[in-house]
């Protein structure tokens, strides 16, 4: 308990002449102070002192404490030190579950930086399959070899899914370690299976490219088949064409917008990448077309919405409404013929001007590829025939 106490000191000194003659060769000194209770040291059971210190914060900003022991006060403090000097200061968060980090993840890194129909297609997608298997689960509890049995698994899949999931899970794992959450990255040595080849696009031969064109012409859901045929172009980047976009004098398509889901309402924004911005020279069957059409639109896009005239048509509302019905139309009249999706009309696209001699480069250029590897590995489709005529069969032995 607190208390006060008096002391007298008798300190030696020199003589001090008091009162008449009378040296007193020392003085009194008192000493007033308050006696404070001394604080004990905590001790556990083992007779250890404890010590709980702040080794960093989370990612809300609140401490992260941890409890450090020794026989004294002094020693425990000094494990803390040691502690800290040894990790760097490394502030991780145990409570942190990868379900919490993806979603911190999402948010901050990829929401609004792509289009609404990549980033749920390929960004939330992914994350959902991880979240799957290790929702629940502490990041910093995650090992390596549960990770490369999760991609064994998904090896099963195709190879395109393969790769979507890990490039998220990569991008998770290592802005996690940056940013601290976890004191290692456990996707560093995981090797990554291949998964199972996609089939082959299918793509109309010159023969059914012809008839198809033709019957579009005369169609009335015909316009973006024909546009698509002719130019490549994407199913949004379709419904994003403007007639300004249009070089009637040069024969030239740019394309400078893809039409994407916002809020539930289409508008118009950037393409796909920076290489999907081009320049599509094309023909005069195709100029002479969109010069009849442009006739009677009234819309500022040539796929026009037709209420409003100053906003792309939603791409998904136009396959569903007028694809599709096109297609009907067109295998009733043409039986022979496959029933392909937009995306295969461009590959077709892609393959008449391979096998019309157009040099693999100019076909990455026009079809908007982000390099020629993937126009030689997905876009281009060679038939046994073609490969045939490509083989000098009666100059060999």
């Amino acid at each position: 308990m607190a208390g006060i106490s008096l002391a007298i000191d008798i300190v030696p000194c020199l003589p001090l002449f008091y009162n008449k003659g009378i040296f007193l060769p020392f003085y009194i000194k008192l000493k007033v102070g308050i006696n404070m209770a001394r604080k004990k040291e905590n001790k556990n059971k083992k007779g250890l002192v404890e010590v709980k210190r702040e080794i960093g914060v989370d990612y809300m900003g609140g401490p992260i404490r941890k409890s450090f022991y020794g026989k004294t006060l002094k020693e425990a403090d000094e494990k803390y030190l040691e502690y800290m000097k040894k990790n760097g200061a490394i502030q991780i968060d145990d409570r942190m579950t990868l379900e919490r980090w993806a979603d911190v993840w999402l948010e901050t890194y990829k929401e609004g930086t792509v289009s609404d129909t990549t980033y749920k297609a390929t960004y939330v997608w992914a994350v959902n399959k991880l979240k799957t298997r290790f929702g629940g689960r502490r990041m910093s509890s995650i090992r390596t070899i549960e990770l490369q049995r999760f991609f064994k698994e998904q090896s099963a899949g195709s190879a395109s899914s393969v790769d979507k999931i890990k490039m998220v899970t990569r991008a998770i794992f290592k802005t996690a370690f940056h940013n601290e959450v976890i004191p290692k990255n456990p996707m560093e040595d995981v090797q990554i299976p291949k998964g199972i080849e996609a089939e082959e696009k299918r793509a109309y031969n010159a023969n059914e490219y012809r008839k198809v064109l033709n019957f579009a012409k005369e169609d009335p859901d015909g316009v973006g088949p024909f546009i698509i045929l002719k130019t490549g172009l994407r199913r949004g980047e379709l419904m994003a064409l403007k007639w300004s976009d249009i070089d009637f004098l040069h024969m030239a398509v740019s394309v400078n917008q893809a039409a994407r889901i916002q809020d539930g309402r289409c508008i118009a924004g950037p393409p796909k990448s920076k290489k999907s911005m081009r320049s599509i020279p094309v023909d005069k069957e195709l100029i002479q077309f969109l010069s009849d059409i442009g006739r009677v639109r009234e819309s500022i896009y040539v796929m026009g919405h037709f209420r409003d005239k100053k906003r792309p048509k939603n791409p998904d509302t136009w396959k569903q409404r007028h694809y599709d019905k096109f297609m009907e139309r067109l295998i009733e009249k043409y039986p022979e013929i496959p029933e392909l999706t937009p995306h295969e009309l461009r590959h077709t696209f892609g393959s008449i001007l391979y096998t019309s001699g157009v040099d693999i480069y100019r076909v990455s250029k026009i079809l908007g590829h982000s390099s020629v590897d993937i126009t030689t590995k997905i876009y281009v489709h060679t038939t046994v025939e073609d490969l045939r005529n490509g083989i000098p069969y009666e100059n060999l032995p």
